[in-house]
């Protein structure tokens, strides 16, 4: 049996040294490397992600039957801890909706969101959404297009909206440049982020906080929507180097440098 294992090895590594070219596997997996690390990391997150909704849904739905099996029989425990996990993974989408509770995101309805506000608790709404996640860049420039919901939420709730900017924020996380057409009809057909990230660069990232914008009565939604937009473009104008850089970004991590003043 050895004999015939060792004949085997023998034979793969004849057919690695007859075809393959170590030396160039090696020098494109080193060139590689970088590469494979920033789409790798954007997965891992999702996977995180995974791992946590299958955490709360076995949690949720399981812990008590669990604690009980665990009291009698160890293996009685893990057996039906096995089990809840399978079940949770069998119903992942329950999964994330329980992820959902655990964090505190919610549906983003209008009514919903002022209900929040109106029981004096802070609300964090990005207007822009997946689709300026996907689909903006280094020149930072906001993509709302005419979605209006934050305007009407803060008009109806009475209350001031808090403009904030997180600068280097695009160079933390990209998404490819390449194939945005493609990319762009996917997201139109079914809203849902095919766009490829890649990143998780260790860059300098500091959040600035606006000068709030207080409650107007006589502003409609259209006018307040240019007013808070109007007020972020400020902050990325003093605080954000255009276009952005990597680098740039990860050099700030040790030494801050000036943003150069626009004539």
């Amino acid at each position: 049996m050895l004999g015939l294992i060792s004949r085997l090895v023998t034979h793969v590594e004849n057919i690695i040294v007859d075809y393959i070219d170590l030396d160039f596997t090696l020098w494109l997996t080193w060139m590689l490397t970088p590469l494979i690390i920033t789409f790798l990391l954007p997965l891992i997150i999702v996977l995180l992600l995974y791992l946590s909704a299958l955490n709360f849904y076995v949690y949720k739905l399981h812990r008590h039957r669990l604690r009980h099996a665990y009291e009698t029989d160890f293996w009685d425990g893990a057996r039906k801890t096995a089990a809840a996990v399978w079940d949770a993974h069998g119903w992942i989408w329950h999964g994330w909706s329980i992820i959902c509770e655990a964090m505190k995101v919610i549906p983003g309805t209008v009514q919903i969101c002022s209900n929040i506000l109106k029981e004096n608790n802070l609300l964090a709404i990005s207007p822009g959404g997946v689709y300026e996640a996907q689909f903006g860049d280094a020149y930072y420039r906001l993509m709302w297009k005419k979605r209006l919901g934050f305007a009407k939420v803060a008009l109806d709730a009475k209350v001031p909206v808090i403009p904030v900017f997180t600068q280097n924020l695009r160079e933390a996380f990209r998404s490819v440049g390449f194939g945005k057409r493609l990319w762009l009809k996917l997201y139109t057909i079914t809203k849902l982020p095919f766009v490829p990230i890649y990143g998780g660069f260790p860059v300098k990232l500091r959040t600035h906080v606006g000068k709030p914008i207080p409650y107007d009565g006589n502003l409609t939604p259209e006018q307040l929507h240019i007013k808070v937009a109007h007020a972020i473009e400020e902050l990325i104008e003093e605080h954000q180097r255009i276009p952005g850089s990597i680098m740039r970004a990860l050099v700030e991590r040790v030494y801050e440098l000036p943003k150069k003043k626009s004539k």
